[in-house]
């Protein structure tokens, strides 16, 4: 009644009422400013129903105007179903169970292990992911713990296939990676190993020879060529038989992987030992692994043995990170403030 009180002549036909003793009511006086609006001579007594009606719609009140539509904006999103939710969870799980059993039976070649791999790796992740996601009311019910599940599975799905990449780039380049032993028997401080400079060119053509000799037989992956190529000291270390598990283990997870350019730099300063003539070749590769591409900045120990012709080759990395001490048990006469070369791993185009 604000809209139809406010104003000189609405005080005005509001006094008058008044003071002739009427009841003011809402619907009178919207009648009796109607009419005076109009030029309708105002009656006494209670309004018309059309009037009223009239007035009431005029009146600027929240309990009359209707509410404005939701604007689509704003409108709700619709849900994803539950049924795609338990589809895509039912296909995610099947490709873990399968994925962990394969790597289970690799592992230790045992079905009862295979199975508790299974249960360690693809079983109770999601269950546990499941319990602990229900503490918050959304994720509670049927739809809840499905949608849960599906989501917890695909992130896992992710991770794995990233890790897998990752880590097939790094088996490849780290193929002459032995695993390490600890020497327990220490000998004797041994003499320390004589610098005499730079190769000869005859010493150095023979070495990038039997460079390329030894990469086309990574290219090619000939274990056979490959463990033929690697130095004494490797098999007085650990023994053949190990030397050789070894191989078994790493090639097969690096058959993916292919070199595309492998190229060799100028040799570093070479030592003579009491049975070695040895030297860095530092190297720069280009390897694929499906789609991706990785330049490897590396370099290979060389190493010929006292009487023999033939260069034979250790990768570098092997001496890297915790295993850098690793170079000194194989030829303990080495200076221990050498300076090897660059070894790194970047992503290229």
């Amino acid at each position: 009644m604000r809209f139809w009180t406010s104003g000189k002549k609405s005080k005005f036909w509001t006094g008058k009422a008044l003071a002739a003793g009427r009841r003011v009511t809402p619907n009178y006086l919207c009648d009796w400013v109607f009419r005076k609006s109009v030029g309708v001579k105002p009656r006494h007594g209670a309004p018309s129903a059309r009037f009223a009606t009239i007035a009431h719609m005029m009146t600027p009140s929240s309990e009359f105007c209707p509410p404005n539509p939701p604007s689509p904006a704003c409108a709700k999103p619709q849900k994803v179903p539950t049924a795609i939710y338990a589809i895509a969870f039912i296909i995610l799980f099947i490709k873990q169970v399968a994925s962990a059993t394969q790597e289970g039976e690799h592992l230790a070649g045992n079905p009862a292990f295979a199975f508790g791999y299974v249960l360690g790796h693809a079983v109770w992740p999601p269950i546990l992911a499941a319990a602990i996601a229900s503490i918050w009311r959304a994720n509670r019910g049927f739809r809840g713990v499905v949608r849960v599940l599906c989501v917890f599975s695909l992130v896992c799905l992710v991770l794995e296939f990233v890790g897998e990449e990752e880590t097939k780039a790094t088996l490849w380049i780290k193929a002459h990676r032995l695993p390490q032993r600890v020497d327990s028997a220490a000998a004797a401080k041994p003499s320390a190993a004589t610098v005499i400079g730079t190769l000869s060119a005859a010493d150095k053509a023979a070495l990038f020879k039997d460079a390329g000799t030894t990469q086309s037989a990574v290219d090619r992956m000939d274990v056979d060529a490959m463990i033929k190529h690697l130095p004494e000291a490797i098999f007085r270390f650990y023994g053949k038989e190990k030397v050789l598990q070894a191989a078994a283990q790493v090639m097969p997870k690096v058959e993916d992987a292919k070199f595309l350019i492998s190229d060799f730099h100028e040799p570093s300063k070479t030592y003579q030992t009491t049975k070695e003539l040895i030297c860095f070749l530092p190297r720069i590769s280009v390897i694929r692994v499906h789609s991706r591409k990785v330049q490897y900045t590396a370099y290979w120990v060389a190493v010929r043995e006292t009487g023999d012709l033939e260069w034979k080759f250790i990768d570098g990395s092997a001496f890297q990170g915790e295993n850098a001490q690793f170079l000194w048990k194989l030829y303990p006469e080495l200076p221990v403030n050498i300076q090897l070369p660059d070894w790194k791993m970047e992503p290229t185009h």
